[in-house]
């Protein structure tokens, strides 16, 4: 998963759970006082000996590269500044001099991808012509050209709508190497993904590249269960037990036994198996899940007709929007209330 403009806290880390590796640009930790604006978050069901993060002298750049019997597949998420040349002119001068590290044999691949805030007829729709700066674009084009890179997505669709003008545009891009063509099975926009609270259209890049993966232990999943079922077949199974007081070390140890298989086979019969989910959260509730449901429908929709912009189903996205960012907020703030009120001793140092 790559990431432009991530929100990083207080502590200078973004947020992520233990199903991700977070990997931060080279200069994260080297240099605070730069605004990091760029992240990585590699699956935790990868292999870790198939992929490793390489250094670049910048906060905006990270770089990650596969490996695996397709070759290597080197990895660039980029965040280019609008009002500045400086970062492609860093990566033509890291690849001058890095790219035998990255590309030395016909099968291995390269891919650019990013928020390069660059306009040009080559990706952009023609209507937004007011935006073209064939000044500030051409060093990217010259880049593209060099290393022999195609446009993976294909060019005049947006991938970013202004919340000021709700103008769409296409500051975003995906670019590749030829060889990686063959791989390629798709590269679209996924709007009913979009976030509450952002702007910009997430886009979804599938590679047909085999790369190991290591097994997730599957968990309980308590919060499902039916306690009132739970509990009354554990009572039935616990019924049968030796009658008390028992008299001796073995009738104790059978007594032991037998209540622990009971608890065991409840257990398997009533807990369900969680499926491990990516972004799931303590407080998430149904009710959230719901409200996602509405908002991912409408985000299609107003995405596909965005050239209508006086469609009925643009304000039903934004007031959907809008309850579905607020219950997001109340729902893990009382989550936490309610935490934070039954809290014993030993749960002190985790609440500090």
């Amino acid at each position: 998963m790559v990431i432009q403009e991530p929100h990083i806290n207080f502590l200078h880390n973004t947020s992520a759970n233990h199903h991700w590796h977070v990997l931060y640009p080279t200069q994260h930790y080297t240099h605070p006082q730069q605004w990091t604006r760029a992240v990585i978050l590699v699956s935790a069901s990868l292999d870790t000996n198939m992929w490793k993060q390489i250094s670049f002298p910048s906060s905006d750049v990270i770089i990650l590269q596969l490996s695996g019997p397709y070759g290597r597949c080197t990895i660039f998420n980029i965040y280019n500044d609008g009002n500045s040349q400086t970062m492609l002119t860093a990566i033509d001068s890291f690849l001058e001099h890095n790219i035998d590290s990255i590309k030395t044999a016909d099968n291995d691949h390269m891919i650019w991808l990013g928020d390069f805030n660059r306009h040009h007829p080559t990706w952009e729709d023609i209507r937004n012509r007011h935006l073209f700066n064939y000044a500030a674009a051409q060093p990217l084009i010259d880049l593209i050209a060099d290393y022999g890179m195609l446009q993976l997505l294909p060019g005049g669709i947006p991938t970013l709508q202004s919340t000021s003008t709700g103008n769409w545009t296409r500051p975003d891009n995906v670019f590749g190497t030829e060889q990686l063509l063959d791989a390629v099975v798709s590269c679209e926009m996924a709007p009913e993904l979009c976030g509450p609270k952002t702007d910009h259209v997430p886009i979804l890049l599938t590679l047909e590249l085999e790369i190991p993966r290591v097994d997730l232990e599957p968990r309980r999943n308590w919060r499902e269960v039916d306690w009132e079922a739970f509990n009354s077949h554990l009572s039935t199974r616990i019924s049968t037990s030796p009658a008390l007081p028992l008299a001796s070390n073995d009738e104790f140890q059978a007594a032991a036994r037998h209540f622990t298989q009971a608890v065991t086979d409840t257990i398997e019969a009533y807990v369900p198996y969680s499926r491990p989910c990516p972004h799931s959260k303590r407080w998430w509730t149904r009710q959230l899940t719901k409200l996602q449901d509405q908002v991912k429908v409408l985000s299609k929709l107003a995405y596909q007709m965005r050239g209508l912009p006086l469609h009925a189903c643009h304000e039903e996205l934004t007031a959907a929007r809008r309850q579905y960012a607020d219950e997001i907020m109340s729902t893990k703030k009382q989550h936490w209330v309610d935490w934070l009120k039954d809290i014993e001793g030993n749960d002190l140092w985790t609440a500090n």
